[in-house]
């Protein structure tokens, strides 16, 4: 896990569409967060993506965002 600037980065995970790679990070505040277009533009609340669904699914017990939310 790499820490910066109010967020810690969790994985890293290769774009489905593209060369590029997108972050699943831990905010701050507690949220779980991503880099990718889905993520930014996703209206649900908690906000998902592909890579934040992934990073759960892979690490049972891992909540989208703070206790309550």
């Amino acid at each position: 896990m790499a820490r910066s600037g109010g967020y810690v980065v969790l994985e890293r995970y290769a774009s489905h569409s593209s060369n590029t790679m997108h972050e699943v990070r831990r905010g701050g505040d507690g949220v779980l967060y991503c880099i990718c277009k889905g993520w930014q533009f996703n209206k649900s609340v908690p906000k998902t993506c592909t890579h934040t669904r992934e990073y759960v699914a892979e690490h049972p017990g891992t909540a989208y965002g703070p206790p309550g939310m």
